[in-house]
């Protein structure tokens, strides 16, 4: 792809990523002494158990003893990474916190080439910075999480079909594109159908209708054969044919628990509970197949029968996600009612505010230059708008804000529209 007049030099890129860095590592402020904020939300304990088993040599396990039993509930691309990094003699909460910090600097990076495919050198320079001073990015960065690495895999795999190698084919770009989008689904599940997204994608690349459904094609056999690959180890190891059991907690549990609790008119974390301590007692003799199918079965019955009261549910979960986080960033700041607090979540809430009306006026502007492009950077949000549910939260935002932020850069400076070849 051409551009013209190099606006933004790599020099500057370069201190743009070290500025990122030391935004995120400042930002972690009193959390390097006290390394359990780094441990924030509850689903790190299971990584970090996960990855201690990994690199003992327990298997992919979150049993505290023997016998190690397999799991399913989680995927394993965070838990390796992990691993990896608890393999190094002393290393623990902090580096796991570091490591996501320095590959949330790479999304940026990412963002930047993101945005200079799409719209040229000073789009994808806004973009990242944009991206570098997103407080709930920069936040999540240094969580024992799979945010980092999900946000770095996701933008990565529509690299390879905008932003291609010289001579490298179209085939191999879809190819790459779509393992980068399997890695992303086996980092978090929810991604199982991303590679859906990256069809506009494809049709920016290919330029015709039937080679971007043969690209597509491509992607998706890509991408499924990883996760395929990984539901058939479930099966294998514990009769469940699943990706993750994850999802029929989070459908049993979160969207059909919000659509109980809207139709009860009570709080959806005291029903969670009482449900919770019912499903503890009832399935306390099953194996994990009939578990994860009594919470498929009950699950789907109430969305399905109540399918206005759960578009309501998700639509006010979806007007959640898009505010700045406050439960990591309290955690950071050491607490809600510190001065670093409010002064972090104001700072939040006007970055927001200015991001989302340039990525309004970026989209404008991709509208009137190329739709295709402006499909490109769309449809990731729409997918996880789409398939997000009621229990999304400003943390289901970080994924998408390479994305936003391409627009909003788009918004700052004129796309420099070409084909690419």
């Amino acid at each position: 792809m051409r551009h013209s007049g190099r606006a933004v030099q790599r020099p500057s890129v370069g201190w743009l990523l070290a500025a990122a860095l030391a935004a995120r590592v400042a930002l972690a402020g009193g959390a390097w002494a006290h390394p359990e904020r780094f441990l924030t939300e509850e689903d790190s304990a299971e990584y970090v158990q996960l990855a201690r088993n990994l690199a003992a040599g327990h298997g992919f396990s979150q049993s505290a003893a023997a016998p190690y039993e397999p799991d399913v509930r989680r995927t394993p691309v965070y838990p390796a990474v992990l691993a990896t990094i608890f393999l190094v003699p002393g290393a623990g909460t902090r580096a796991a916190a570091l490591t996501g910090m320095a590959i949330s600097v790479l999304t940026v990076l990412a963002a930047f080439r993101l945005g200079q495919a799409l719209g040229g050198d000073t789009v994808g320079w806004w973009a990242a910075a944009l991206l570098a001073i997103d407080l709930t990015s920069a936040a999540y960065a240094g969580q024992v999480l799979t945010e980092p690495l999900f946000t770095l895999l996701l933008a990565l795999s529509f690299l390879p079909l905008l932003d291609p190698v010289r001579g490298a084919g179209a085939a191999f770009a879809a190819v790459s594109a779509g393992a980068l989008s399997g890695l992303a689904a086996l980092c978090r599940p929810i991604a199982v159908l991303a590679f859906a997204a990256l069809a506009p994608a494809c049709r920016l690349r290919s330029g015709t209708l039937a080679g971007a459904a043969r690209l597509c094609l491509v992607v998706a056999v890509a991408a499924a054969a990883l996760t395929l690959g990984w539901t058939l180890r479930n099966y294998r190891t514990t009769g469940t044919a699943t990706v993750s059991s994850v999802a029929a907690t989070n459908l049993y549990f979160h969207r059909a628990a919000y659509v109980e609790a809207f139709l009860q008119n009570r709080r959806v974390e005291d029903l969670r509970d009482e449900w919770q301590r019912d499903f503890a007692a009832r399935s306390s003799a099953w194996t994990e197949a009939e578990r994860v199918r009594w919470m498929n079965d009950h699950g789907r019955g109430l969305v399905i029968g109540h399918p206005f009261v759960y578009a309501w549910v998700a639509l006010r979960s979806a007007a959640r996600m898009l505010t700045p986080d406050h439960i990591v960033l309290s955690s950071l700041a050491g607490g809600y009612g510190t001065a670093a607090f409010r002064v972090l979540r104001g700072a939040g809430w006007i970055h927001l505010a200015i991001v989302y009306l340039l990525a309004a006026a970026g989209a404008l502007r991709f509208w009137r230059t190329s739709r295709v492009r402006l499909a490109v950077l769309a449809a990731p949000i729409v997918y996880f708008l789409a398939i997000g549910g009621p229990e999304m939260y400003p943390r289901f935002r970080v994924p998408l804000m390479p994305f936003i932020c391409i627009l909003a850069g788009a918004g700052l400076a004129a796309p420099e529209v070409e084909r690419v070849s």
